[in-house]
């Protein structure tokens, strides 16, 4: 298994699979945040899209340090 940290670098050069593995680890706790927050399934769901969508998009600024 991947670290973290590697899964970032690799994410931030591009790499779908690596971003798809963070993905995998994190979406539960941030679908948990969400609808902790926002007391809806649908609007916790929409919640995750939307921050999965600007990640994916962000990635390049992710830092590695």
């Amino acid at each position: 298994m991947k670290s973290d940290h590697d899964l970032v670098v690799a994410a931030r050069a591009g790499d779908e699979q690596a971003f798809g593995e963070i993905y995998d680890r994190y979406t539960d706790r941030v679908f948990g945040l969400c609808f902790t927050v926002l007391r809806d399934r649908a609007e916790a769901e929409d919640a995750l899209r939307d921050a999965s969508s600007r990640a994916r998009w962000a990635r390049s600024t992710y830092c590695v340090d």
